[in-house]
């Protein structure tokens, strides 16, 4: 057997140099899984906790002691993040169903729709980034619940325009009342 740190000396020993690292990197990966999902939590948390110091207070109730018949819940199960979504026409409706059984899997840590949006957006990358970022940044009503950011990711994405079609949507384009970044973003 090789020491840490010392170079392959046979085949064998290659294959089993490389499923140690894999197995190393597969660990890492889920690691910091986890640790998203932990922060995802937090800001869940936190988000919650901003919410009701801006509401407005009642007077406080009387605190019950806990019995022994109150309702325990039971742990969320530990799931793997959805893979990012890159804006790929045809991948969006997946993308979607996944973070929303992810959401009925765990509905403690996503209670708000705020989570909701807020986790989804930064799953976004590439194209699918930009966009969510002037969404989010612009406070666009579509990020009022994860349903309405669904239906305008489907609206932007998963629409597949070729040909005639194509060039009668860019002629229909119109930036209206857009910035000019949301505007770029559709065109």
């Amino acid at each position: 057997m090789e020491a840490a740190g010392e170079t392959p000396t046979s085949l064998e020993d290659f294959v089993h140099h490389s499923m140690r690292r894999m197995d190393s990197h597969e660990k890492n990966i889920n690691d910091t899984g986890r640790t998203v999902q932990a922060l995802v939590t937090q800001v869940s948390e936190l988000t919650q906790q901003i919410q009701l110091l801006r509401a407005p207070t009642a007077p406080p109730t009387p605190a019950v002691p806990p019995t022994s018949s109150d309702f325990v819940p039971s742990p969320e199960p530990r799931l793997p993040v959805p893979e990012p979504y890159a804006g790929e026409s045809g991948y969006c409706r997946a993308f979607l169903t996944r973070c929303s059984m992810h959401f009925a899997l765990q509905p403690r840590t996503f209670q708000s729709e705020q989570a909701k949006v807020a986790f989804v957006i930064t799953l976004l990358t590439g194209k699918a980034a930009l966009w969510g970022t002037a969404v989010w940044e612009n406070q666009d009503p579509c990020c009022a619940s994860f349903q309405d950011l669904s239906a305008e990711m489907k609206r932007v994405f998963d629409r597949a325009v070729a040909g005639r079609e194509a060039a009668r949507v860019l002629a229909d384009l119109r930036q209206g009342e857009r910035s000019v970044s949301d505007f770029s973003i559709e065109f």
